[in-house]
């Protein structure tokens, strides 16, 4: 099975930005990864506000996200 495309949550943003994190290599692997095979990766508002609490949102890989609004429908 290939896939088409991930949803990051805010858990793999804070191990992702953060390289005392025990986990940090395997999100480091999977976001790599993503963006070798041009996996589409989407994240939504909230996840960004999530992480904003505790990091610098300005640290977040935008660039490689589609950041989607949060809609309840």
């Amino acid at each position: 099975m290939e896939i088409e495309s991930v949803y990051l949550d805010t858990s793999f943003f804070i191990r992702l930005l953060d390289p005392t994190d025990k986990y940090h290599h395997y999100a480091l692997g999977f976001f790599k990864r993503f963006r070798e095979k041009e996996i589409p990766m989407f994240s939504s508002t909230i996840v960004a506000a999530e992480y904003g609490i505790g990091g610098n949102i300005d640290h977040l890989p935008l660039r490689f996200v589609q950041l989607q609004a949060f809609d309840i429908r």
